[in-house]
């Protein structure tokens, strides 16, 4: 049976450890494969941002570029008219280019050259005597192509170095005609690659990316501008990506290459500008983009090393918890067989307890029974004793009454205060009896249960008497709406009245006497309670406050019989509530109390 049970729990243990180690290669591949996923998604986003700014950055320079072109074929056409009136009128087609030029903020100048490459008027202040582009590329094209329609509209020259502005630029051209059709010249319009390079640094392709406008297959990719700047302009070096990628799809591509210019890895889009011969790019630094990443790389590793510690260390608590689970399993053979020796002797000792938990619970119901008979007999006797008090106290204030007002004249100073002595504590005697007969009466007095007593009415009710009884505006009540009670509308009042009457009592003495009674719904039931800013009382006689005749202040300072707090504890138990207080001496107390939730107002 041990050998058994010992091959048994080893078995147990290799699963374990072979368990273990499949989670742990499990968790690894889960990681490396988010890790994957999660670097593939990186890097496709950036593809998805890098094409959708550089159609951005198409669009806008196809715009631009049509907003020039619109503004030459313009000055074609008003050169066109003034030719054809016969007359070349140089003031009025000088206020014309300034007119378009100033509509057009990204060129330099609008400018004419005659057909011998003579610049003769511009839009501009810019002096252009003795300036001539008759060598350059983009006029001898035009004049080359003139008579051919086909291959006779805008020119976009390469970067030159402009003659008049000194700074780099492309220039846009189209060719003008004579009257007869011959070429006479062209229009052109001068934008500064600095332009470019603004325009481009207003895109948001992070600390490491590039924009970049280059012309097409048929200029030899040859680079215009470029942010940040790198690279001379002119030059025509591309990746060979790029140009792979380019042959095949000449619109538009998105590829993953080592820029040149600055060495630095970026994912690539490239877009044509429409039917213009250029391309755009925009490039987005793969560090950058994985910039991100990288956390999570971390992040996952650490819960991967995490997740490994805790299995190694859970592990080895299992096998642990195992061996000890086998000793003890050796151990609980060894004791097996006393065990089972000794099971007819722990019958017989839970029967004989389950005979002693019989009677014990039998002589528990007897004896309560018995008690509860007591406290009914005892209630009753107190109200016999207190009622059959009553007469002879009577007789007693009745008889002092005579003598004091058919004797007074024979009796001396001290016995008129004997006297007065006698028939001031058959007072007492008589309002103590009362209060006796009220408890008893309480004990005994069926409950008129109401499913709904406003609280709010009840305490309006009495404290609009107290505040009538009191003398003087030194009394203030504060009342908080309170929630619907259920119960003895009767019992209830007794036990506000008794509270706020107490409350009032003990703060007599103060300057300004403040009542707060305010209460709220709670699970199960409502919390209700009366603070006053009185004399308090010491929280170590807190356990004496609510017994019979119970009584923590002299009769001399404050009048009553101890038994109105008594009342309030029966009512208050008899609705199955609970109440308590707390206070400190000199600084006021609360008396707390609970009753059931008005019928349909529970929370």
């Amino acid at each position: 049976m041990l050998t058994s049970l010992r091959r048994y729990f080893s078995g147990q243990v290799r699963h374990v450890v072979v368990g273990l180690i499949l989670a742990n290669l499990f968790v690894i591949a889960l990681v490396a494969v988010s890790l994957h996923a999660s670097y593939t998604q990186y890097l496709e986003r950036a593809a998805v941002i890098s094409r959708n700014t550089n159609r951005l950055v198409a669009q806008s320079i196809h715009g631009e570029i049509d907003r020039i072109d619109m503004a030459l074929l313009a000055v074609q056409d008003e050169y066109a008219r003034l030719r054809a009136a016969g007359r070349m009128d140089q003031p009025g087609l000088k206020s014309f280019l300034k007119h378009q030029q100033e509509r057009l903020p990204m060129i330099d100048s609008l400018r004419i050259a005659d057909a011998r490459g003579n610049v003769v008027v511009g839009g501009d202040e810019a002096s252009t005597s003795g300036i001539t582009i008759a060598d350059r590329d983009y006029f001898l094209v035009l004049k080359k192509n003139h008579s051919n329609v086909a291959s006779s509209g805008l020119v976009i020259s390469p970067p030159v170095l402009g003659r008049i502005s000194g700074k780099w630029v492309l220039i846009f051209a189209r060719s003008l005609s004579r009257a007869d059709g011959g070429f006479d010249g062209i229009i052109y319009a001068p934008v500064t690659i600095e332009w470019f390079n603004q325009k481009f640094v207003e895109l948001e392709v992070g600390p490491r990316g590039a924009v970049v406008l280059r012309g097409n297959a048929s200029r030899d990719f040859d680079l215009l501008a470029r942010y940040p700047q790198a690279g001379f302009v002119g030059q025509t070096k591309v990746s060979p990506q790029f140009t792979a990628l380019i042959t095949a799809h000449p619109k538009s591509g998105t590829y993953e290459a080592k820029a040149g210019a600055d060495n630095i890895r970026r994912i690539f889009s490239y877009q044509a500008v429409g039917n213009y011969p250029l391309i755009t790019l925009v490039g987005l630094s793969t560090e950058d983009t994985l910039a991100q990443w990288w956390p999570e790389v971390v992040k996952l590793s650490a819960l991967a090393a995490v997740f490994t510690l805790l299995t190694a260390l859970g592990g080895w608590l299992v096998v642990r918890a195992w061996n000890a689970r086998a000793q003890a399993y050796e151990n609980m053979h060894v004791l097996n067989e006393e065990l089972v020796r000794d099971n007819s002797a722990r019958r017989q000792a839970e029967a004989e307890i389950t005979r002693l938990n019989a009677e014990l619970e039998q002589r528990v119901r007897e004896r309560t029974v018995e008690l509860e008979n007591a406290n009914k007999g005892l209630e009753a006797f107190s109200y016999s004793v207190s009622h059959d008090l009553r007469a002879p106290l009577r007789a007693i204030d009745g008889f002092s009454r005579m003598l004091e007002e058919d004797y007074q004249d024979k009796l001396d100073t001290e016995g008129l205060r004997l006297l007065n002595v006698v028939r001031t504590n058959t007072e007492r005697m008589g309002v103590l009896i009362d209060d006796v007969l009220e408890f008893s009466r309480m004990g005994r007095r069926d409950m008129q249960a109401s499913d709904s007593v406003d609280m709010n009415r009840l305490v309006g009710e009495i404290t609009e008497e107290l505040q009538s009884a009191a003398a003087g505006p030194a009394l203030r009540f504060e009342i908080a709406e309170l929630p619907l009670a259920q119960g003895d509308s009767a019992m209830i009042r007794q036990v506000l009245v008794n509270l706020l009457s107490n409350a009032v009592k003990f703060t007599r003495m103060q300057p300004q006497a403040i009542i707060v009674v305010g209460g709220q719904a709670q699970a199960g039931e409502n919390l209700y309670f009366v603070k006053d800013n009185g004399v308090g009382f010491d929280m170590q006689y807190v356990e004496k406050l609510f017994g019979v005749f119970s009584r923590l202040h002299a009769t001399d300072e404050f009048e009553g019989t101890g038994i109105g707090l008594a009342i309030v504890k029966r009512i208050i138990e008899r609705h199955g509530g609970r109440v308590w207080a707390q206070g400190n001496v000199g600084e006021g107390a609360t008396f707390y109390f609970t009753l059931p939730h008005a019928m349909g107002s529970e929370r």
